[in-house]
């Protein structure tokens, strides 16, 4: 996994929680690289999934919720660093169906040699999208956050839900996103 996602994990855990706890966080980890991390190098996986962890103990915030505010927060950089991907979207629909385009044409340009998770368009009508999602890595409730992120981004609202299962080392999940009406 890129750099870049543990520097903004660090920096999104600094921001959510406090510097104390990213600092113990980090200190807990013992980890391989110690901590330190260069945006454009491949670290361990795992490495992440220590930070994640522990920042769950020390913080007492269910694992899963983590997840999913750091993916509301990584929404809030794609839009800084990707302003125009986002802005040519009209709704949250037409970003979701078009989120592995976006996260794929971004990350490559930095990240070349990248693995990204790869997104289905299953059904589509005027208020709900279901989207496949399918990794090696277990990020669901990121994509939600994402998702939810970009909802509000949209003034749109919108209930995600997402029924994820694992096949040998590949993990999926069939996402759910309908429209509220006010």
């Amino acid at each position: 996994m890129k750099g870049m996602v543990f520097t903004e994990f660090i920096e999104f855990a600094k921001q959510k929680f406090s510097c104390e706890a990213c600092d113990k966080m980090l200190d807990k980890s013992k980890l391989d690289s110690k901590g330190l991390y260069l945006q454009t190098k491949d670290y361990n996986f795992e490495e992440l999934l220590i930070l994640l962890t522990n920042l769950e103990q020390i913080v007492n915030v269910p694992l899963s919720e983590i997840i999913e505010s750091f993916g509301e927060y990584l929404f809030s950089k794609l839009l800084v660093m990707y302003p125009e991907r986002v802005q040519k979207f009209s709704s949250s629909f037409d970003f979701i169906k078009n989120i592995e385009y976006i996260i794929e044409d971004g990350a490559l340009n930095f990240h070349p040699d990248g693995r990204f998770p790869s997104f289905e368009l299953i059904n589509e009508t005027e208020n709900e999208l279901q989207i496949k999602y399918t990794s090696d890595k277990p990020l669901m409730e990121l994509i939600r956050g994402l998702m939810t992120s970009c909802s509000k981004y949209y003034n749109e609202n919108i209930d995600i839900s997402f029924k994820a299962a694992k096949e040998g080392e590949v993990f999926q999940a069939i996402f759910k996103i309908k429209k509220i009406e006010d």
